[in-house]
């Protein structure tokens, strides 16, 4: 016998419980379904263990240096996956099919299949609905390397679940979940190899925040690799192929290891059926609208699925704006939100909106100006002893004082970065952010600080970008 729904929500991810709630909020009739854990990737194996691991890896570190190695410390080291493990039981605790069973959300564990336009199946029961969200999430990507065990392989659905730290931990690919599982297995102790087959480490950083972390890095005792090209795993032993720019091999390198941590990227996790549903698909995820709206008008989907900015808030965004344009069809479009990232590292770094190199690009080099503040100028960060390597870039519009981007590296970026992505949504201008008063002492006030260097720059210039802008 069928069942219907007003709306069937597959994927208990960020994107899927925003959507399930959003949906129960304005009154619809919601199924929600899950093949294997409530909270998805982010509170299971994500977001949530991976900054928990952080926080005591930090939280080591620092109490490492200034008492030594004293034995409650080592004790602390032993079990702390088992308190990460703790942590993500925390929250789930609060995101069992119970607890949303009591907001009147009918939840189904199991694989959805998609049967028709607007029928799905769950362990040989069907439904059907008015309308479905896809939120089925996303997986780590993975790369055929020979010799390498499934016994030796990590990523980040298993790594939490070790019984104990690795003594010699060799991370691929530099990317935020690289960095920030590679520098805490590194304060933890571990022996750490990154290697990237970028030519830049932590390429998806400004070009002035890469060198920056990089020297963390190396001051930490990663051993970093570039240009590096996995060829084979033999006895504990991965061999890599160091090429050039021009894709030849230059030279070859060797790197021992316990554990060998693969982090690459993230691949779509897709249902079953999307054919039969007439969704159109490729490889990279479903292909959506402006309105994260399918080729079938009656099926969404949001988050790592089938957007190509995989962080959470963007899957809970993109969730809020399908509540709004199933109750609202004329609702606008918000697929040009400025979306900030977050790598959670020690140093932090946060981003906005362009880069300098892209910048240039976009609007020429005559019409932009990098403004740059490092944190030896902010007194909250002298309290805190957190100057070292803090740095905040600001790419404006010259004349205006518009900002189209901004990255920091240091403490609190996190933040910060989001009084940026304010200004860039908003038109506020460092004209205006000038006139803004921040409290003292506070890192946020190395944002004031940013708008007086852009009043000193303008003013200085003001005759000839004014020539520039004319001739243009």
């Amino acid at each position: 016998m069928k069942k219907h729904y007003d709306v069937i929500v597959v994927g208990a991810g960020s994107g899927g419980l925003t959507s399930a709630v959003g949906f129960k909020n304005i009154g619809k009739s919601v199924l929600l379904v899950e093949r294997e854990h409530m909270g998805g990737e982010c509170t299971n194996t994500g977001c949530i263990p991976s900054k928990s691991l952080l926080h005591h890896a930090k939280s080591y570190h620092k109490a490492k240096k200034l008492s030594g190695d004293t034995p409650e410390l080592k004790t602390y080291r032993i079990n702390i996956l088992s308190q990460v493990q703790a942590k993500i039981n925390d929250i789930l605790a609060h995101e069992t099919p119970e607890q949303f069973k009591n907001m009147g959300i009918d939840v189904v564990m199991g694989e959805a299949m998609f049967t028709s336009e607007k029928s799905i199946t769950v362990q040989d029961q069907e439904y059907t609905f008015d309308t479905s969200v896809i939120a089925t999430g996303s997986s780590p990507r993975m790369v055929d390397v020979p010799g390498l065990q499934e016994q030796d392989l990590l990523t980040n659905q298993n790594v939490f679940t070790q019984e104990k730290l690795p003594e010699k931990l060799l991370v691929i690919g530099s990317g935020p979940i690289g960095m920030e599982l590679g520098q805490a297995f590194a304060m933890l102790g571990s022996n750490v190899t990154i290697a990237t087959i970028d030519h830049r480490f932590a390429k998806l950083e400004d070009e002035d925040i890469s060198p920056i972390i990089e020297k963390e890095f190396t001051d930490l005792g990663v051993n970093i690799i570039k240009r590096a090209y996995i060829s084979k795993i033999k006895d504990g032993v991965a061999s890599f192929d160091i090429k050039d720019s021009e894709n030849t091999i230059v030279s070859s390198t060797e790197v021992p290891f316990d554990k060998v941590l693969l982090a690459i990227g993230r691949a779509p996790n897709m249902p079953q059926g999307l054919d039969v549903a007439k969704i159109e698909h490729t490889k990279y995820g479903v292909t959506t609208n402006k309105h994260h709206q399918t080729s079938n008008k009656n099926i969404f989907a949001v988050g790592d699925v089938s957007l190509k900015l995989k962080f959470t808030h963007t899957a809970d965004d993109a969730a809020r704006h399908v509540v709004k344009k199933v109750l609202l069809p004329f609702t606008k479009s918000d697929r040009t939100k400025q979306v900030p990232k977050v790598t959670f590292t020690q140093p932090e770094i946060a981003a906005v909106g362009m880069s300098w190199e892209q910048a240039i690009e976009n609007y020429g080099v005559n019409q932009v100006v990098k403004l740059s503040v490092p944190y030896s100028k902010n007194d909250r960060a002298i309290t805190d002893e957190a100057t070292e390597n803090g740095l905040a870039v600001v790419i404006a519009k010259k004349l205006s004082g518009k900002v189209i981007g901004a990255n920091i590296i240091g403490q609190s970026s996190g933040e910060i970065i989001s009084f940026f992505t304010l200004a860039m949504e908003h038109n506020i201008s460092l004209w205006k952010v000038n006139k803004i008063i921040f409290p003292y002492p506070t890192v946020s006030l190395i944002i004031k600080k940013i708008s007086d260097e852009f009043l000193s720059y303008q003013l200085r210039n003001i005759k000839s970008d004014l020539a520039n802008y004319f001739k243009k």
